[in-house]
C-alpha cells in the first residue's frame, strides 16, 4: 500500500491520465445507457403508434360502413365542391388540396354509427339524433390518432358548427370555426339537399341554392356563400 501511494505521488502526470481515461470510459458508458433507454422509449412509443395506426387501418378496411363513407358518392362530391370553393376563393394550391382531402374524410366518424340509424327512413328520436351528432367527435378522435390525418381532425370536428353558434358538437361560432370547416359545411349541405336520402327525396339545384342563401349569416359564412352561389354552383 505504501509503495502504491509513493508510486502515485511520484507519477502525478500518469495518475491524471489514468483518471481522465476512467472518467472518459464512465461518460461513454453512461451515454450508452441513456442512449439505450431513449431508444427503448422511442421504440415503445413508435410501436404503440404503429399499433394504433394498423388497428385503425385494419378497421377501415374491414368496416363496410367506413368504406362506403369514404368512397361513397357523397364524400367524393363534398371533396370536389370543397375544392372548387377553395379555388374560387383564391386559396393556395396546397390549401385547395388540403380542403379536398378534409372533405373526403369529413364524415369518417359515421363508421361507428349503426347502419340502422344512418339508413332509418322515419324521424330520428332524441337518443338516435344524439348518436348521429356524436359522429363529429368520433371522426375527430379517429383522424387525430394517425399522423397522416391528424391535421384534418379539426375540420371533421367542426363541419356541423354554425356561424350563429347553434351548431354541434361544441356550439362555437363565427371566426372560431375553422375556414375549411365552413367550406365543407356548405359543400356537405348542398350535396345532402340535392341527393336522395332514406327519409326524403332530393331537392332541385335551385331549391338548394335558395335554402343556402336563406341560411347565410346563421348557418353558413356569408362570404363563402357568396363565392359558392356566384362562382361555384354553376360549375357543379
Amino acid at each position: 500500500m505504501k509503495l502504491l501511494i509513493v508510486f502515485l505521488t511520484q507519477n502525478t502526470e500518469l495518475t491524471f491520465k489514468l483518471y481522465e481515461r476512467i472518467l472518459t470510459i464512465m461518460l461513454i458508458l453512461l451515454s450508452s445507457v441513456f442512449f439505450v433507454i431513449i431508444l427503448y422509449d422511442l421504440s415503445k412509443r413508435l410501436t404503440h403508434k404503429r399499433s394504433l395506426f394498423l388497428d385503425d387501418m385494419r378497421y377501415f378496411l374491414e368496416n363496410s360502413t367506413l368504406k362506403s363513407i369514404v368512397s361513397e358518392d357523397h364524400s367524393q362530391k363534398v371533396a370536389a365542391i370543397s375544392f372548387a370553393i377553395a379555388e374560387a376563393m383564391g386559396l393556395s394550391k396546397k390549401q385547395q388540396e388540403e380542403v379536398r382531402i378534409a372533405g373526403l374524410v369529413h364524415d369518417v366518424g359515421k363508421m361507428r354509427v349503426p347502419d340502422a340509424i344512418l339508413n332509418k327512413k322515419e324521424k330520428l328520436n332524441e337518443e338516435e339524433w344524439a348518436i348521429i351528432k356524436n359522429h363529429c367527435k368520433i371522426g375527430y378522435d379517429i383522424l387525430l390518432s394517425m399522423d397522416k390525418t391528424k391535421s384534418m381532425a379539426k375540420y371533421s370536428l367542426q363541419h356541423h358548427e354554425r356561424i350563429d353558434g347553434n351548431g354541434y358538437p361544441n356550439n362555437i361560432q363565427g371566426n372560431n370555426i375553422a375556414l375549411f370547416s365552413k367550406i365543407i359545411s356548405i359543400a356537405d349541405a348542398y350535396d345532402a339537399m340535392t341527393s336522395d336520402r332514406a327519409y326524403r327525396k332530393a331537392m332541385t339545384k335551385e331549391q338548394a341554392i335558395v335554402e343556402i342563401n336563406n341560411c347565410s349569416g346563421t348557418q353558413f359564412d356569408p362570404s363563402i356563400v357568396k363565392v359558392f352561389t356566384k362562382s361555384v354552383v354553376t360549375k357543379i
